[in-house]
């Protein structure tokens, strides 16, 4: 998962608005081997994004996506750099269901895309049975596609609906470190 974070904060530009990188997440982990994705209408619905088509036309407009064919422009695309030397479809496809059910989580039900977002960012960048970590603040924010302000809105958001138990910026090395709530079932990344 970070490193399709990380693949997605370096192709996307700064522009490609929070709705739009989490289609474009889905996007990536559903791909074949040559770029071709199918994102069927009632998972796109399921992801409360908003106007699906115009996130589409976002992508495209950043030439990160394109269509396959004007009558298929609904549900079937493909990402104009294949995703080569990636996980395979069956660990795509697990990091597919895992984020979708980060981002659509009972907690996270209602926030913005893009607090749902950070929240997908922070739990992928979690170490693995622990409940705290850090990162850096900058790549962080990259790949939440928010200036480091937006991003500490987004964590202090976060923090305030209980979703954090703690957090901190450390303003020498610009490392942000977070710390989960004790949830007997949180989800685990893949």
């Amino acid at each position: 998962m970070r490193n399709m974070l990380s693949y997605l904060a370096a192709s996307l530009p700064a522009s490609v608005s929070a709705p739009a990188r989490l289609l474009a997440l889905q996007c990536a982990l559903r791909s074949d081997p040559l770029g071709h994705t199918d994102v069927p209408a009632g998972l796109t619905r399921g992801m409360a994004l908003g106007c699906i088509a115009a996130l589409r036309q976002e992508l495209q407009a950043a030439r990160w996506l394109r269509p396959t064919a004007d009558d298929a422009w609904d549900r079937a695309a493909r990402l104009t750099d294949p995703l080569s030397g990636l996980p395979g479809a069956k660990a795509r496809s697990q990091a597919a269901d895992w984020a979708l059910r980060v981002a659509r989580g009972r907690s996270l039900i209602g926030m913005t895309a893009g607090t749902r977002l950070t929240a997908l960012v922070l739990l992928a960048h979690t170490r693995p049975h622990s409940n705290d970590s850090a990162a850096d603040a900058h790549h962080v924010a990259r790949m939440c596609g928010a200036s480091l302000p937006q991003l500490i809105e987004e964590v202090r958001r976060l923090a305030e609906h209980q979703l954090l138990a703690a957090w901190v910026l450390d303003a020498v090395t610009d490392d942000l470190s977070w710390k989960l709530p004790d949830l007997p079932h949180a989800p685990r990344r893949p």
